[in-house]
């Protein structure tokens, strides 16, 4: 940022130091711009809740301007946070009637924004932050509702593309009885954009309007809100974040259930979600050592969050092992392939000499951003192993069986169980990808 921020209360301490561990996050509108004959602008509040100094940079970008495209000579100044303190910034548009602000920061600092009339004390309205924990992900839908527009009232639409990369979204807004306002529109985002409209409404032809809607689905990350502001007292609100109810939330006894009899593990709702960083996880599965099991089945929900780069590389499902081993001990391994392959796989190699192994494979194609089911058993009674991948209105997509090659399912130094992958030779990772209801099962 060629000017730095103003202070509200303190000045500011600068440090050469860069923060060891920094994420990056963006104010969604910076603003300081006229609506209605009124200022609007932007302010900012930082905490440091630590008993550590933390640092920060601030990188404004205009509204519809290529986050990427950055100077050579690019040169930001790191604002030092004392522990414990916090401190209100404003003047976030370097000079601009409005844009986002890109912020990089120690992980523990914590952030706040508000667009606040200029003048007489009046309520303001709060900024959302997008970071990797609330983006849309690719090919999600979602949902902005209450928008209104009136003589005195009217709302914004702001649309962020949080992709380096070029951005292509689709938007209809629909009334209130579910007529649509305006066909379905293209809009093609610069990489790392915000782009935002006063008077949405307005712009598309809309007179009077209560309660309409606004869908949108974006083919890489993004966010979006709007602002209902009334033009006659300056008042502005953040209309309430739309939530579907597709939660990994479960109801008490509507999560997965334990047949009787049977001795389980099981995680109810969303359980992971792998981000830069934490790419995978495991669980220890309690069982009692030396107890032998007939079949053994794993249930598991997955949110595709969008192909790896290396788009046909191995995108890791589950992995059930005894004593911790690969070779020799493995009981189930399912994963997929992307665009260029369209594979579902599944992989067993107990009881097979150190490097061998059995897999089946299955033709599926998948989408970014719907939800699936996987269902696996090894069940010795049968000799097979099945493996089904469905969606979650129970449509299967790819079913596969093999033969299994131990006749029990001993317990020797307990099982573990890993979820996802990490990047190694063609195994990569699936970062933003939301694995829910977990049911693993044990049956004698």
């Amino acid at each position: 940022m060629s000017k730095p921020l103003s202070l509200l209360l303190l000045g500011v301490l600068l440090l050469s130091a860069v923060p060891l561990s920094a994420g990056t996050v963006y104010v969604a509108l910076a603003s300081d711009q006229e609506i209605g004959g009124i200022n609007y602008e932007s302010i900012l509040t930082v905490s440091n809740p630590s008993d550590q100094g933390g640092t920060f940079t601030t990188y404004f970008i205009p509204s519809f301007a290529d986050g990427t495209e950055r100077p050579d000579d690019l040169e930001l100044e790191e604002i030092f946070m004392p522990p414990g303190s916090t401190r209100v910034f404003f003047g976030l548009t370097d000079g601009a009637d409005r844009g986002m602000l890109e912020i990089t920061a120690s992980d523990f600092l914590v952030f706040a924004a508000k667009l606040v009339p200029a003048g007489p004390p009046r309520p303001g309205a709060i900024i959302p932050i997008a970071s990797s924990s609330n983006l849309t992900r690719a090919n999600s839908r979602f949902h902005l509702q209450n928008w209104e527009r009136s003589d005195s009232v009217q709302t914004s639409f702001h649309l962020v593309n949080l992709a380096t990369g070029t951005n292509i979204c689709t938007i209809t807004v629909f009334a209130a009885d579910g007529t649509p306002l305006v066909s379905p529109t293209v809009l093609t985002l610069a990489g790392l954009s915000h782009n935002g409209w006063n008077d949405a409404l307005g712009i598309i032809g809309v007179g009077d309007a209560v309660d309409a809607r606004a869908d949108v689905t974006c083919d890489r990350a993004s966010a979006a809100f709007s602002h209902r502001i009334d033009t006659s007292t300056g008042e502005v609100t953040l209309p309430p974040i739309s939530t579907t109810g597709n939660s990994g939330l479960r109801a008490p006894g509507t999560g997965p259930v334990c047949p009787d009899g049977a001795d389980c593990f099981t995680l109810p709702g969303v359980f992971f979600t792998p981000v830069p960083g934490n790419d995978i996880i495991d669980f220890d599965v309690p069982l009692p050592d030396g107890e032998v099991y007939k079949r053994l089945t794993v249930e598991v929900t997955f949110r595709h969050g969008g192909w790896d780069r290396v788009a046909d590389g191995l995108h890791g499902i589950f992995w059930l092992r005894r004593n911790d081993i690969w070779r020799g001990q493995t009981f189930g391994y399912v994963n997929l392939r992307g665009p260029n392959r369209n594979l579902f796989t599944s992989l067993i190699n107990v009881g097979l000499p150190g490097g061998d192994t059995r897999r089946t494979t299955a033709n599926v194609v998948l989408t970014p951003g719907q939800t699936y089911k996987v269902f696996y058993s090894y069940d010795t009674n049968t000799r097979l192993t099945t493996t089904t991948i469905s969606t979650v209105d129970g449509i299967e997509l790819a079913s596969m069986t093999d033969r299994t090659l131990s006749n029990q399912i001993a317990v020797q130094d307990g099982f573990k169980l890993q979820v996802a992958l990490h990047r190694e030779l063609v195994e990569v990772p699936t970062h933003f990808w939301d694995y829910s209801d977990l049911l693993v099962t044990f049956q004698k």
